[in-house]
């Protein structure tokens, strides 16, 4: 392992280790980071592999989705591999879809509910399974507190698969007891491997797909090493990993309202995640009425609206929200206490508008008191 200099940057080199199962590496330079800044006089510390940047002349395999959903109506792209080598963070296309040193690609589910019956992660290549982790609990960054409490186990339960000339991928956060294979099994594109969890260091049920080139890690909507700067528009040299249609599916995300409901009382993070507040039909004497919506993919200076609106047309209640920082995803709660002589009995309206580039995006749902 060596230290060098490149594009303003120190990159760790790391030897025959595999970045879809090796931490440690990483954790013994994060506690002197500051002390190789200084003494480097770079901005920022980032881990490469050996054979940066170029990927030779290995065949790159052919990637179907990995999860057995419909991207955009029953699951969600929510955040891409980081392109930025320092501490900021840029997706493929220049944009704020990641976060610091993130090195895959995350598609995400509306909740709990559907995660307990179950949603299947697929190989999304022909290969040979050579590494599974499997037995770690469903949990939350909240109830972790703070990563080192699962350091070197982030990935969660997870499979690796090995695919030809040195190609890699591996499935991240799946659900405990569901891994479906073993290692040295043989798997064919659109195998079952497991479900879809929230084991490892996570906040919301996904599955995380990373790609590699031996040690390099792969941007798969370019085909290019992570470190490779980004472009807002695709380079015409750059060449996806996904298939045609995955690609399609895999639109680059714009703002996702994803999960709304209605609540009577103050809702918590994780009742909206369990999937179970679907009551849409309420008492006049309930104390207070509320109207909850959870987003994906937000960006800085994206203007998020949340109205409660009465029977009678008239605005019961309204916050507005600008983001002064992107975010992967956000909940906004929207209500007031009952009126001194009771709700208005009819229907409810919750609207949620989010307004990017001044276009705005609007979803609604409603609720019933009788």
């Amino acid at each position: 392992m060596r230290a060098v200099q490149y594009k303003g940057c120190i990159l760790i080199r790391q030897e025959s280790v595999w970045w879809g199962f090796q931490s440690k590496i990483r954790h013994v330079f994060e506690p002197v980071m500051p002390q190789l800044r200084s003494y480097f006089g770079a901005f920022c510390v980032v881990f490469a592999a050996l054979a940066l940047p170029s990927l030779g002349n290995a065949e790159p395999p052919v990637l179907e989705l990995p999860i057995d959903c419909q991207v955009g109506s029953t699951c969600w792209l929510v955040n891409l591999p980081d392109r930025d080598p320092g501490p900021g963070r840029q997706d493929y296309r220049c944009g704020a879809n990641t976060y610091n040193s993130h090195r895959g690609t995350d598609i995400a589910i509306a909740n709990k509910r559907i995660m307990a019956a179950g949603l299947s992660v697929l190989a999304s290549a022909p290969g040979k399974v050579i590494g599974i982790r499997d037995g770690m609990p469903e949990t939350t960054r909240a109830e972790l507190k703070t990563r080192t409490n699962i350091r070197g186990r982030e990935c969660g339960n997870s499979v690796g698969i090995l695919h030809a000339d040195n190609w890699f991928t591996q499935y991240c956060h799946m659900k405990a007891g569901s891994l479906r294979v073993k290692r040295g099994d043989q798997v064919n594109t659109g195998d079952r491997l497991g479900d879809v969890g929230m084991s490892g260091f996570t906040e919301f049920p996904h599955v995380h797909v990373t790609v590699q080139n031996g040690d390099t890690p792969i941007d798969p909507f370019t085909g290019e090493a992570l470190i490779s700067l980004c472009n807002p528009s695709p380079s015409p040299s750059s060449k996806s990993l996904w298939s045609d249609q995955a690609l399609k599916a895999l639109e680059y995300p714009g703002p996702q309202a994803f999960n709304l409901g209605f609540a009577v009382g103050a809702v918590e993070t994780k009742e909206m995640q369990s999937g179970t507040l679907t009551k849409r039909v309420f008492k006049q004497d309930v104390p207070t009425l509320v109207f909850w919506t959870e987003i994906f993919t937000l960006k800085k200076g994206d203007i998020l609206t949340s109205s409660l609106i009465g029977p009678d047309g008239r605005l019961v209640k309204s916050q507005t929200l600008k983001m002064n920082r992107p975010r992967a995803y956000q909940y906004l709660r929207t209500g007031r206490s009952r009126p001194k002589n009771g709700w208005l009995p009819g229907v409810y309206v919750g609207r949620i508008e989010i307004v990017r580039n001044n276009v705005p995006i609007v979803l609604e749902g409603t609720a019933t008191v009788e």
